[in-house]
């Protein structure tokens, strides 16, 4: 028995022996920051700037109540959960008992993005939540990345602007390969806020439908031919089909004028972090048609467009190496965010992150959306009942969203494997 046990615990010992010299069964998940961290001799670093702006001063933008709370809880979230050191976070809030250097201007504002990303290494981490107003304009550049043609900007606490070419410029840009950035947009129109090239693919499953807003032209304007080619066809076409088109058309000549959402109203509901009206705006391309277009051997029609999206929903993965960029918007780039009583994109994700701080980029969006989506139920009843009450003479009326939902979006320099573990 003696000779038996001995033999065994040889045996265990050998086996032992070979395990420990010899590669790992299954391999092993790489820590990026730490890998890449010692790969250069430095300690990775991360980074967190917070940007809250409520706008109290302000007599053009309408005032905002969650933007502090917003920074406040996802500072918390960074140090309490993730283990950010509060010395690596830098908080710009218009508040009035901050320093001037912590207000966010526009200098402050584009020293302190520029100050995040500075010397990024391989390994580095970087947060960036912005909550607070935003707008459109019209794209000056005809970058394609822009599907509407419009260009989204941010709204600092002095009312100037910073475009999204600006904001990529700076943020994502000088990164290099194996840095990590996660953008929060907490703001409306943020859907391509930072210019990235993939959000179609990186989108999950939901079993409701914006219908766009009605009486705008919003939704004509997103699937406007803004690259359509001159119409090439001869004036005899025109005048064969002049009799027709005249019985049918008359009256003057008709125009379609791109829209500009660009208006501001006080929030009853404190929901609005942009409200919208339908301003014409004479700038930028513009489609005449009418019975003067169509009877003119000179007038401009379209063909065959040549399409803005560069982003399908089926793009393949790119083994490229680049820098991990992701950024998570409160909606769409025609759309409006909202924060009220059930709070906003931020007081979502710190409630969902605190208590699953590792989820994947599906599970995430999954839960972002359905929680925006409860959440926007609850507007349109409330906005249903402000109109009943406005329309008996009992107050001023609300311009919230009847059908429509915020739809968040995830953006990323690269197609994201939706299965891969958010990296905060």
């Amino acid at each position: 028995m003696g000779a038996l046990i001995s033999s065994l615990f040889t045996r265990c010992i050998s086996l032992w022996s070979r395990r420990a010299n010899s590669p790992p069964e299954f391999g092993r998940i790489p820590i990026p920051d730490i890998e890449e961290g010692k790969s250069n001799g430095t300690i990775p670093k991360r980074r967190g700037l917070l940007v809250g702006i409520s706008y109290s001063k302000s007599k053009s933008w309408s005032r905002l109540v969650g933007p502090y709370d917003d920074v406040d809880k996802f500072q918390k979230l960074l140090i309490d959960t993730y283990g950010y050191s509060p010395e690596d976070i830098t908080i710009l809030k218009d508040d009035p008992q901050l320093p001037d250097l912590f207000q966010p201007t526009h200098s402050n504002m584009i020293r302190e993005l520029t100050r995040l990303v500075s010397d990024a290494a391989p390994g580095d981490k970087f947060v960036f939540l912005y909550s607070g107003h935003s707008d459109q304009q019209l794209s000056q550049d005809g970058s394609d990345i822009e599907e509407d043609g419009q260009d989204e900007v941010i709204i600092t606490s002095d009312e100037e602007r910073i475009i999204d070419n600006r904001l990529k410029e700076i943020l994502v840009d000088p990164l290099k390969p194996g840095c990590s950035l996660l953008a929060i947009l907490d703001t409306c129109h943020s859907g391509t806020m930072l210019d990235l090239p993939h959000h179609h693919c990186n989108s999950v499953y939901v079993p409701w439908l914006s219908k766009g807003h009605r009486r705008t032209a919003t939704m004509h304007n997103k699937a406007e031919r803004r690259g359509a080619m001159p119409f090439t066809g001869s004036s005899d076409s025109a005048s064969r089909l002049a009799p027709s088109i005249t019985s049918v058309l008359s009256g003057p000549q008709l125009a379609v004028l791109p829209l500009r959402i660009n208006t501001e109203v006080s929030s009853t509901f404190s929901t609005n972090r942009r409200t919208m009206s339908t301003e014409a705006h004479p700038s930028g391309d513009r489609c005449s048609w009418g019975p003067a277009s169509i009877l003119s051997p000179s007038r401009t029609g379209v063909e065959s467009p040549i399409s803005r999206v560069t982003c399908s929903g089926w793009c393949d993965y790119d083994p490229k190496p680049r820098p991990n960029v992701v950024s998570l918007s409160a909606c769409a780039d025609l759309q409006r965010a909202w924060e009220g009583p059930r709070g906003s994109l931020t007081m979502v994700l710190c409630d969902f992150l605190g208590r699953h701080p590792h989820p994947s980029y599906r599970e995430l969006m999954t839960h972002v959306n359905f929680q925006l989506y409860a959440n926007c139920c609850v507007l349109h009843e409330y906005t249903r009942a402000q109109k009943k009450m406005a329309a008996r003479g009992e107050g001023p009326g609300f311009d919230g969203e009847l059908n429509n939902f915020q739809t968040p979006e995830l953006s990323s320099l690269a197609k994201l494997d939706m299965n891969e573990v958010l990296q905060l």
